[in-house]
C-alpha cells in the first residue's frame, strides 16, 4: 500500500517509442493566467522538509509556472542563460506550461529551446524554498533522487544546488572564485519521450574547475535542467517528481508508530 501512494511500485522503464518515423505536434492554448496569482507564500525557512507522501514536484497540468506547494516547497519555474545565446522563451518572460499534441497523445509540458550559446549554456528551474528573497536550504532526505519525462534534441544536465556550491550573490555561501559548479549529471535528449531517473548519489560537480564541495540532500537550494553550451538544444519536460528511499520512509513510519504505542 505505501509504494501504491508514493508512485513507487513499478520500475520506471524508457517510455516505447511512438511508431511514426515523423513526429507531429500540435500546441492547446491554456486560459491565461490570474495577473493577481503570486502561488504559495512562505513565512520562514524553518521546518523545510520533505515528510509527507507527495513525490510530485510538478506535472504541470494546473497551467502555472509553480511547483507542486507541499512540504513547504513554494518554488516558481525560472528562465536563465549566459547571455551569449538565443533562448526561448526569453529571459524576461514568465515561464508557463503548454498542453501539447505529441504523435496524438497529450501532454502537459514545460518547452524550451535555443542556440548559440557559448558559456555555461542555458536552463530552466526552481528554488525549493524562499524566506522572501532569501533561499532556503530544504531538506530532502527520505528521497533517493528525481525523475522526469523528456524529449528533445543536444545535452542537458540536471542539478542540483547546495549552500557551498553557490555564489553568496546567487543565494549560497560561496565566497571567492570557482563558485556556483552545482552538482549534476549529464543526459542526451532523444526525439523519443523517454523517463529518466537520476539518484541523489550519481551527482557530481564539473572536473577541472570551482570549488570543491560535499552533495547532502539535507539541504538543497534549487534544481534546474541545464542545456550545456552548443550550438542547438530542445527541451520538453513533462512529469518531474521526486523518487522516495523506502527503507528510511519504512523506518520513520515505524518510529512514528512506536512514540504513538508508548
Amino acid at each position: 500500500m505505501l509504494c501504491l501512494l508514493l508512485g513507487a511500485c513499478n520500475k520506471v522503464k524508457p517510455a516505447t517509442p511512438p511508431p511514426a518515423a515523423v513526429h507531429n505536434t500540435t500546441f492547446t492554448p491554456l486560459p491565461p493566467l490570474d495577473a493577481s496569482s503570486e502561488g504559495p507564500v512562505v513565512v520562514s525557512c524553518q521546518g523545510g522538509a520533505a515528510r509527507s507522501l507527495e513525490p510530485r514536484l510538478d506535472d504541470f497540468v494546473d497551467g502555472d509556472p509553480f511547483i507542486v506547494a507541499a512540504d513547504g516547497r513554494d518554488g516558481r519555474w525560472q528562465i536563465s542563460n549566459d547571455g551569449t545565446g538565443e533562448q526561448i522563451p526569453a529571459q524576461t518572460s514568465r515561464l508557463r506550461p503548454n498542453l501539447v499534441t505529441f504523435d496524438q497523445t497529450e501532454r502537459f509540458v514545460l518547452h524550451s529551446t535555443g542556440s548559440q550559446f557559448t558559456g555555461w549554456g542555458a536552463a530552466v528551474g526552481f528554488d525549493f524554498q524562499r524566506d522572501g528573497s532569501a533561499l532556503c536550504a530544504y531538506n530532502l532526505a527520505l528521497y533517493q533522487g528525481i525523475e522526469f519525462t523528456a524529449r528533445g534534441a543536444g545535452e542537458i544536465r540536471i542539478e542540483i544546488s547546495v549552500p557551498e556550491t553557490l555564489s553568496v550573490e546567487n543565494g549560497g555561501s560561496c565566497a571567492g572564485k570557482g563558485c556556483d559548479n552545482r552538482h549534476g549529471f549529464p543526459l542526451q535528449l532523444s526525439p523519443e519521450w523517454q523517463r529518466y531517473r537520476v539518484n541523489f548519489n550519481q551527482l557530481a560537480q564539473e572536473s577541472g574547475w570551482g570549488q570543491p564541495a560535499s552533495f547532502t540532500a539535507e539541504r538543497v537550494l534549487q534544481l534546474r535542467f541545464r542545456a550545456i553550451a552548443q550550438p542547438d538544444f530542445d527541451l520538453w519536460l513533462a512529469d518531474v517528481r521526486l523518487f522516495p528511499d523506502l527503507s528510511l520512509i519504512d523506518a520513520s513510519i515505524d518510529a512514528s508508530a512506536n512514540q504513538d504505542g508508548g
